[in-house]
């Protein structure tokens, strides 16, 4: 926990001044810095994300989807474009990754990260975009994880915040046509439940989708995925109903935040239930988040995380206050409940405005600035969070950028190359700080929807 001054408040850290000029800079050279999105790539699954070796130089291997895929990357450029003014790269004919004349991606003379100064930012968003595109929707549909992490949740949600930053039918008609064919089997089958790696995610995916689209195909299949998650609970100590996201078969054990648990669950069950009506999914959440309230601490404000590998007491999305905080605020405009606008509140007054060890917007200072973002401009907190302290965070990461030449992303760099993808590399750093010049775009850490006026 960070330390307070005597009356309450945060103590400053001392960040050189964040311009608008500095911000815009900073996005384009994450955009020149990416490698090129050549179909050749190799796909594997891996656990997160990270590097392979190959005949040709070393490649990116990604999840499918918006957290940790191409999509995610194809979704930054968009909203690059949507917030630039020039809409182009602004690398030089001599720029390469790795800053020599030499360097490229590929390790060939002719390849280089960032493109030409004719590529502009959407088409570059349709190349990343272009394999979910191009694979069958039977594949996408048939995976075993089905939530935001690499799931068909992760493809319909990507799909359709590209649809809402470009305008372009292309990425709504193929959220369209996958949402038709989600496999309800494989959501009676899921036993993760949660907005990762399960149904929660899925629910937030397609409720997204039909806020931007009114498609009754999404909200339908949403219904669906609701019934399995009132199905799927057990019960915990104190007779609280929940659901075992331990991923451990007879561990029962119901996780605390927003990647993996019940704050997630939650929030996808308040969304569902302000747009059916049926109150059972609020009474569910409600109870939900009683269980999660055991968890908190008067002492550290915080609620303790208990998902394997990840310390007590956090800031980050996954497992801690910014994660509470986007679902609690994400539940609270579904459901003006006293007791989650008390829990925002809570958030608002304590998230800490110091800069992490980690960047990304899972696990780092990405994930803060959106929430403080999104606290600054709602009605119930703006008073507690002004602008200035997202961008005072902004400024202290980009110090730190300059000072170190690169983001403290997960699994870091190689080869002169960054994690690219958008939860848990360099795109989710540039998309929070695009946030602090647009601060309508949809917010990432709660799931945000285009609004329906920008859909194709």
């Amino acid at each position: 926990m960070t330390d307070h001054t005597t009356d309450g408040s945060r103590p400053r850290q001392a960040t050189s001044s964040l311009s608008d000029d500095r911000l815009r800079s900073a996005t384009a050279e994450i955009a020149r810095r990416l490698p090129e999105p050549a179909t050749g790539y190799p796909d594997e699954i891996v656990q997160t994300v990270g590097y392979i070796e190959g005949e040709n130089g070393v490649h990116p291997a990604t999840k499918p989807g918006v957290f940790s895929g191409r999509l995610g990357v194809a979704v930054y450029l968009a909203a690059l474009a949507a917030v630039t003014e020039t809409d182009s790269y602004a690398g030089t004919e001599t720029d390469s990754y790795a800053g020599t004349e030499t360097d490229s991606y590929a390790g060939t003379e002719t390849d280089s990260y960032a493109g030409t100064e004719t590529d502009s930012y959407a088409e570059s968003a349709r190349a990343w975009a272009s394999r979910c595109l191009q694979t069958e929707t039977e594949t996408i549909c048939a995976r075993p994880d089905i939530g935001i992490g690499s799931g068909v949740g992760s493809t319909v949600y990507g799909l359709t915040l590209l649809a809402g930053l470009t305008g372009e039918a292309v990425y709504a008609d193929r959220a369209g046509d996958i949402v038709r064919a989600v496999d309800r089997e494989t959501v009676a089958d899921d036993q993760q439940y949660d907005v990762l790696l399960g149904t929660a995610g899925t629910v937030h995916g397609l409720l997204a989708y039909y806020e931007a689209s009114g498609d009754d195909a999404a909200l339908e299949t949403a219904r669906v995925c609701g019934t399995h998650l009132l199905a799927e609970r057990f019960e915990k100590w104190n007779s609280y109903s929940v659901w075992d996201t331990s991923r451990v078969s007879g561990i029962g054990s119901a996780a605390v935040g927003a990647a993996h648990g019940v704050a997630g669950i939650a929030h996808a069950l308040y969304r569902l239930g302000a747009h059916t009506g049926d109150e059972t999914y609020i009474e569910v959440a409600d109870e939900a988040v009683a269980f999660e309230n055991t968890f908190y601490s008067p002492h550290e404000r915080n609620w303790k995380a208990n998902f394997g590998g990840v310390r007590d007491y956090t800031d980050w999305w996954c497992s801690g206050t910014a994660g509470v905080g986007a679902t609690r605020l994400g539940s609270l405009l579904a459901h003006g409940d006293e007791t989650l606008r008390r829990d925002v509140r809570r958030v608002a007054e304590t998230l800490d405005s110091e800069l992490d060890a980690h960047d990304s917007v899972c696990h780092g200072n990405a994930g803060v600035i959106d929430l403080l973002v999104e606290l600054s401009t709602h009605d119930a907190t703006a008073e507690l969070v002004p602008m200035e302290r997202p961008r005072e965070l902004a400024g202290a990461l980009l110090d730190r950028r300059a000072a170190t030449g690169q983001y403290n992303v997960t699994h870091g760099g190689i080869a002169g190359l960054s994690n690219p993808v958008l939860f848990l590399g360099t795109t989710g750093v540039g998309y929070a700080l695009l946030r602090l010049l647009e601060p309508s775009l949809p917010s990432l850490v709660r799931f945000e929807s285009p609004t329906a006026g920008e859909w194709p």
